[in-house]
């Protein structure tokens, strides 16, 4: 019984010896990891944005850079607005609408529709006076920008709820770039 004794201390040491040798080796390479998949979804999301360009119905500027684009609704009414896509530049912010529509519907159900791809907005970035963020919403959050724009804009402001994305991460980008931070890491 000694013998049983001396070979379950010994396999409990080679457990303890074997546990912090995967500790080591996951704190070694978590953070690799976790690297590299923010670096996977980063990728995605340029390729994505790089894909609503292509398809945009506007072009942009010869020197105009994209930063970053997601899927947007804008809000003209408190529950209501045009879907589509929300690109930032290093020049413009730019809503532009992107949906299929309903033209014909026989009792509640859709039998014609046509795809709606039209420019609804687009706002230097330099005439973006305030950014405001906000978590909309009683049944799950509803991530919301809502922007006031100079006299000089087009426009006097947009409230856009953003799929996808957190509203204070668009927030940030939009300052960095009115700062001339974004244009400095470039």
């Amino acid at each position: 019984s000694a013998r049983v004794s001396q070979a379950q201390s010994a396999v409990d040491s080679l457990k303890r010896k074997v546990s912090a040798a995967k500790s080591s080796v996951e704190a070694t390479y978590g953070p690799l990891k976790q690297n590299i998949e923010q670096s996977r979804v980063q990728l995605q999301q340029i390729l994505w944005t790089l894909d609503q360009l292509d398809e945009a119905s506007f072009q942009l500027h010869p020197a105009e850079d994209p930063v970053s684009a997601c899927e947007a609704q804008y809000m003209e009414t408190k529950k209501d607005g045009p879907k589509g896509v929300l690109y930032l530049t290093d020049e413009r912010l730019i809503f532009e609408r992107k949906e299929e529509i309903a033209t014909k519907k026989v009792l509640f159900i859709t039998t014609e529709s046509e795809s709606v791809h039209e420019l609804l907005f687009d706002v230097l970035v330099g005439q973006i006076d305030e950014v405001k963020t906000s978590d909309k919403g009683f049944l799950g959050r509803k991530e919301m920008l809502e922007l006031q724009f100079a006299p000089e804009a087009d426009l006097g402001g947009a409230d856009l709820r953003l799929h996808g994305i957190e509203n204070e991460e668009w927030a940030g980008l939009i300052g960095r770039i009115k700062s001339g931070e974004i244009a400095k890491e470039r």
